[in-house]
């Protein structure tokens, strides 16, 4: 079929969906998580409670909320199946009230050692491999910070690298140089996203 004939074809379609019943709009017509997302930061008296504010919550389950008219947190059905997390935050929302784990945090706590180092960094996938045994769209680190507390109550050091960019491969340089700045004494590091940043290497 030509363009012509689609575009006539396009034409009795709207036109028959005019001659016709209105439509029943569902929220999944319209609702999608960018946009909602969005939505809630600036507009957040209308937006603030969406379920979409469910930490991961798949896709299938938003849809499944949505073709049921649901969009708020509080109107999530009990019977509603949701991980203990998902519920965690729905138990929040219903209750207005903060829910704070001191026991966990304190044995996470408990299990620092110092020096505490505070690592980010930066990495970059190019297309066209730019190294030597390296892959397409590998991940390469090219720059880190590093903030530093050497015992308890110590003053927080600041200390950060990035590449030069000479050919050499920068996870190399970047490694010897975080090797120098650690100064031997690990302790421990602490991350903030930890399923990509222990998985991002040479």
């Amino acid at each position: 079929m030509d363009r012509i004939d689609a575009i006539g074809q396009q034409a009795k379609d709207a036109l028959a969906l005019i001659a016709g019943p209105e439509p029943k709009v569902a929220l999944t017509d319209y609702c999608r998580t960018n946009w909602i997302v969005l939505l809630s930061e600036g507009h957040s008296r209308i937006f603030r409670n969406t379920m979409f504010r469910i930490f991961s919550m798949p896709a299938q389950k938003l849809n499944s909320l949505l073709a049921n008219g649901i969009l708020n947190i509080s109107d999530i059905p009990s019977h509603f199946k949701l991980t203990d997390r998902e519920s965690l935050i729905v138990e929040v929302e219903r209750s207005g009230l903060p829910k704070i784990d001191i026991e966990t945090i304190r044995g996470e706590l408990g299990e620092l050692k110092y020096p505490l180092n505070f690592l980010d960094y930066e990495s970059f996938n190019p297309a066209v491999p730019k190294f030597v045994k390296t892959r397409p769209y590998r991940q390469m680190v090219f720059q880190y910070s590093l903030h530093t507390i050497d015992e308890f109550g110590g003053e927080l050091k600041h200390s950060y690298h990035l590449s030069r960019n000479d050919g050499r491969h920068p996870t190399e340089e970047i490694a010897e140089r975080l090797f120098e700045d650690l100064n031997g004494r690990v302790g421990t590091v602490l991350i903030w996203s930890e399923g990509f940043e222990t998985k991002t290497k040479r």
